[in-house]
Protein backbone atom coordinates (compact mmCIF):
# COMPACT_ATOMS: atom_id res chain seq x y z
CA UNK A 1 0.00 0.00 0.00
CA UNK A 2 1.42 3.48 -0.89
CA UNK A 3 0.32 6.55 1.57
CA UNK A 4 1.55 10.12 0.08
CA UNK A 5 2.05 12.67 3.08
CA UNK A 6 1.71 16.23 2.62
CA UNK A 7 4.94 18.55 1.54
CA UNK A 8 5.58 21.76 2.82
CA UNK A 9 7.93 23.91 0.07
CA UNK A 10 9.10 27.11 0.86
CA UNK A 11 9.19 29.51 -2.87
CA UNK A 12 11.86 32.07 -2.79
CA UNK A 13 9.53 35.30 -4.34
CA UNK A 14 11.95 37.99 -5.50
CA UNK A 15 10.73 41.94 -5.04
CA UNK A 16 11.95 44.89 -7.04
CA UNK A 17 11.59 48.66 -6.46
CA UNK A 18 12.19 51.70 -8.57
CA UNK A 19 11.64 55.00 -7.74
CA UNK A 20 12.66 57.96 -8.88
CA UNK A 21 14.45 60.80 -7.31
CA UNK A 22 14.34 64.21 -9.62
CA UNK A 23 16.42 67.25 -8.67
CA UNK A 24 15.71 70.46 -10.34
CA UNK A 25 19.11 72.96 -10.89
CA UNK A 26 18.06 76.21 -9.24
CA UNK A 27 14.86 77.02 -11.40
CA UNK A 28 14.54 78.83 -14.75
CA UNK A 29 17.52 80.99 -15.19
CA UNK A 30 18.40 84.24 -17.79
CA UNK A 31 20.97 83.58 -20.77
CA UNK A 32 22.60 86.07 -23.52
CA UNK A 33 24.31 84.77 -26.24
CA UNK A 34 27.65 83.83 -25.46
CA UNK A 35 27.26 84.34 -22.01
CA UNK A 36 27.08 80.54 -20.17
CA UNK A 37 25.19 80.17 -17.12
CA UNK A 38 26.57 77.46 -14.37
CA UNK A 39 23.90 75.35 -13.13
CA UNK A 40 24.42 73.39 -9.55
CA UNK A 41 22.58 70.38 -9.49
CA UNK A 42 22.13 67.83 -5.81
CA UNK A 43 23.78 64.96 -6.37
CA UNK A 44 21.93 61.17 -5.92
CA UNK A 45 21.17 60.94 -2.13
CA UNK A 46 21.17 57.69 -1.03
CA UNK A 47 22.75 54.48 -1.24
CA UNK A 48 25.40 53.96 -4.42
CA UNK A 49 24.45 50.41 -4.57
CA UNK A 50 20.85 51.50 -5.23
CA UNK A 51 21.37 53.81 -8.19
CA UNK A 52 20.49 52.33 -11.51
CA UNK A 53 20.35 55.51 -14.12
CA UNK A 54 21.11 59.21 -14.30
CA UNK A 55 19.36 61.13 -17.09
CA UNK A 56 19.74 65.27 -17.57
CA UNK A 57 16.42 66.92 -19.29
CA UNK A 58 17.60 70.98 -20.34
CA UNK A 59 14.51 73.24 -21.33
CA UNK A 60 15.71 75.66 -24.09
CA UNK A 61 14.18 79.13 -24.83
CA UNK A 62 14.07 82.01 -26.71
CA UNK A 63 11.82 85.00 -26.20
CA UNK A 64 10.06 84.24 -22.55
CA UNK A 65 8.58 80.81 -23.52
CA UNK A 66 9.26 79.70 -20.38
CA UNK A 67 11.86 82.66 -18.71
CA UNK A 68 10.83 85.77 -17.68
CA UNK A 69 9.47 88.19 -19.48
CA UNK A 70 12.62 90.29 -19.91
CA UNK A 71 14.01 87.33 -21.84
CA UNK A 72 12.64 88.87 -25.19
CA UNK A 73 13.69 88.35 -28.77
CA UNK A 74 13.08 90.49 -31.50
CA UNK A 75 13.84 91.29 -35.15
CA UNK A 76 13.95 94.57 -37.30
CA UNK A 77 15.22 94.84 -40.57
CA UNK A 78 16.81 97.46 -42.89
CA UNK A 79 16.29 97.52 -46.65
CA UNK A 80 19.32 98.50 -48.26
CA UNK A 81 17.91 97.80 -51.59
CA UNK A 82 16.49 100.16 -54.03
CA UNK A 83 12.96 98.88 -54.08
CA UNK A 84 10.43 98.06 -51.37
CA UNK A 85 10.56 94.23 -50.45
CA UNK A 86 9.25 92.22 -48.25
CA UNK A 87 10.30 88.62 -46.05
CA UNK A 88 10.51 87.10 -43.24
CA UNK A 89 12.99 86.14 -40.43
CA UNK A 90 13.84 83.99 -37.42
CA UNK A 91 16.23 83.10 -34.90
CA UNK A 92 17.71 80.06 -34.23
CA UNK A 93 20.08 78.98 -31.30
CA UNK A 94 21.94 76.29 -30.02
CA UNK A 95 21.92 75.53 -26.47
CA UNK A 96 25.17 73.74 -25.27
CA UNK A 97 26.17 71.57 -22.50
CA UNK A 98 29.61 71.51 -21.28
CA UNK A 99 30.98 67.72 -21.49
CA UNK A 100 29.68 65.99 -18.74
CA UNK A 101 31.07 62.54 -17.77
CA UNK A 102 29.71 59.31 -19.12
CA UNK A 103 27.01 61.14 -21.53
CA UNK A 104 29.84 62.23 -24.05
CA UNK A 105 33.26 62.80 -24.62
CA UNK A 106 32.14 66.68 -26.08
CA UNK A 107 29.53 69.20 -25.83
CA UNK A 108 26.12 68.40 -25.49
CA UNK A 109 23.79 70.57 -28.39
CA UNK A 110 19.99 70.94 -29.60
CA UNK A 111 18.25 73.58 -31.49
CA UNK A 112 15.29 75.77 -30.22
CA UNK A 113 13.78 77.72 -33.42
CA UNK A 114 11.76 80.99 -32.80
CA UNK A 115 8.56 81.46 -35.14
CA UNK A 116 8.30 83.27 -38.06
CA UNK A 117 8.52 87.06 -38.12
CA UNK A 118 6.79 88.34 -41.09
CA UNK A 119 7.52 91.95 -42.65
CA UNK A 120 5.69 93.35 -45.38
CA UNK A 121 6.35 96.20 -47.98
CA UNK A 122 9.44 97.78 -46.38
CA UNK A 123 10.35 101.20 -48.50
CA UNK A 124 13.40 101.05 -49.89
CA UNK A 125 16.13 102.69 -47.56
CA UNK A 126 13.82 102.00 -44.70
CA UNK A 127 14.32 100.04 -41.53
CA UNK A 128 10.98 97.92 -39.85
CA UNK A 129 9.56 98.01 -36.73
CA UNK A 130 10.60 95.16 -34.18
CA UNK A 131 8.75 92.19 -34.00
CA UNK A 132 8.76 90.08 -31.27
CA UNK A 133 9.78 86.02 -31.81
CA UNK A 134 9.42 83.06 -29.63
CA UNK A 135 10.38 79.37 -29.16
CA UNK A 136 10.80 76.58 -26.60
CA UNK A 137 12.58 73.28 -27.17
CA UNK A 138 13.12 69.99 -24.75
CA UNK A 139 15.90 67.69 -24.81
CA UNK A 140 16.62 64.38 -23.09
CA UNK A 141 19.85 63.09 -22.96
CA UNK A 142 19.95 59.38 -22.64
CA UNK A 143 20.20 57.86 -19.65
CA UNK A 144 23.76 56.63 -18.33
CA UNK A 145 23.27 53.21 -16.86
CA UNK A 146 24.62 52.58 -13.41
CA UNK A 147 27.17 50.94 -11.78
CA UNK A 148 29.73 52.47 -13.94
CA UNK A 149 32.93 54.18 -13.31
CA UNK A 150 30.71 57.49 -14.72
CA UNK A 151 27.90 57.06 -11.95
CA UNK A 152 30.68 58.17 -9.27
CA UNK A 153 30.15 61.91 -10.64
CA UNK A 154 26.32 61.72 -9.94
CA UNK A 155 26.43 59.75 -6.67
CA UNK A 156 26.93 61.63 -3.75
CA UNK A 157 26.00 59.28 -1.27
CA UNK A 158 24.28 62.04 1.24
CA UNK A 159 24.38 65.55 -0.81
CA UNK A 160 27.30 66.88 -2.55
CA UNK A 161 26.86 68.51 -5.83
CA UNK A 162 27.85 68.94 -9.69
CA UNK A 163 27.39 71.94 -12.02
CA UNK A 164 25.77 71.72 -15.59
CA UNK A 165 27.39 74.92 -17.75
CA UNK A 166 24.79 76.06 -20.59
CA UNK A 167 25.23 78.81 -23.33
CA UNK A 168 23.46 79.82 -26.13
CA UNK A 169 24.70 80.90 -29.64
CA UNK A 170 21.75 82.37 -32.01
CA UNK A 171 22.15 82.94 -35.97
CA UNK A 172 19.28 85.38 -37.90
CA UNK A 173 17.77 83.91 -40.98
CA UNK A 174 16.58 86.27 -43.32
CA UNK A 175 14.77 85.68 -46.94
CA UNK A 176 14.21 88.54 -48.65
CA UNK A 177 13.62 87.80 -52.46
CA UNK A 178 15.50 91.22 -53.61
CA UNK A 179 18.33 90.75 -51.67
CA UNK A 180 20.27 93.75 -49.83
CA UNK A 181 18.88 93.61 -46.40
CA UNK A 182 20.41 93.80 -42.93
CA UNK A 183 19.20 92.46 -39.57
CA UNK A 184 19.55 93.28 -36.11
CA UNK A 185 18.32 90.99 -33.34
CA UNK A 186 18.06 91.13 -30.21
CA UNK A 187 17.95 87.75 -28.12
CA UNK A 188 17.60 86.49 -24.65
CA UNK A 189 17.08 83.00 -23.66
CA UNK A 190 16.30 81.37 -20.49
CA UNK A 191 17.26 77.32 -19.88
CA UNK A 192 15.97 75.10 -17.13
CA UNK A 193 17.96 72.11 -16.00
CA UNK A 194 16.76 68.54 -14.56
CA UNK A 195 18.40 65.65 -13.56
CA UNK A 196 16.32 62.46 -12.69
CA UNK A 197 17.29 59.70 -10.87
CA UNK A 198 16.25 55.45 -11.36
CA UNK A 199 17.00 53.97 -8.06
CA UNK A 200 16.21 51.10 -5.87
CA UNK A 201 16.87 47.33 -4.80
CA UNK A 202 15.79 43.48 -4.86
CA UNK A 203 15.51 41.19 -1.66
CA UNK A 204 14.96 37.62 -1.83
CA UNK A 205 11.88 37.00 -0.06
CA UNK A 206 11.01 33.63 0.72
CA UNK A 207 7.22 32.87 0.46
CA UNK A 208 5.57 30.21 2.42
CA UNK A 209 3.83 27.39 -0.02
CA UNK A 210 2.09 24.64 0.95
CA UNK A 211 1.61 21.90 -1.50
CA UNK A 212 -0.53 18.71 -0.96
CA UNK A 213 0.81 16.21 -3.39
CA UNK A 214 -1.82 13.64 -3.57
CA UNK A 215 -1.41 10.97 -6.57
CA UNK A 216 1.22 8.87 -8.43
CA UNK A 217 3.97 10.52 -11.22
CA UNK A 218 4.55 13.76 -9.52
CA UNK A 219 8.57 12.89 -10.04
CA UNK A 220 8.29 11.00 -7.07
CA UNK A 221 8.51 13.40 -5.04
CA UNK A 222 7.27 13.24 -1.61
CA UNK A 223 6.40 9.54 -1.92
CA UNK A 224 7.22 7.36 1.22
CA UNK A 225 6.65 3.46 0.41
CA UNK A 226 5.50 1.61 3.28
CA UNK A 227 4.86 -2.19 2.83
CA UNK A 228 2.10 -3.77 5.30
CA UNK A 229 1.89 -7.70 5.12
Amino acid sequence: MLKLLPILALAAGVVSASSIQTTNCGGVQSLSTDSPYTFTCAQFVGLSSQLQSVQITVDGDIGGGIGPLSDIATIQVKNNSLQTQSGTGKDTSDFSLGALGGFTAGGLVFTVNTGTATFTNIAAGASSAAIAVSGTNTKSFAALLCPGVFCNLYDGSGGTNFTVNVSTLTSLILSFGGGNVAGTQITNGAARVTVTYMYGASQGIPEPTTVSLIGLGLLGVGLLRRKIG
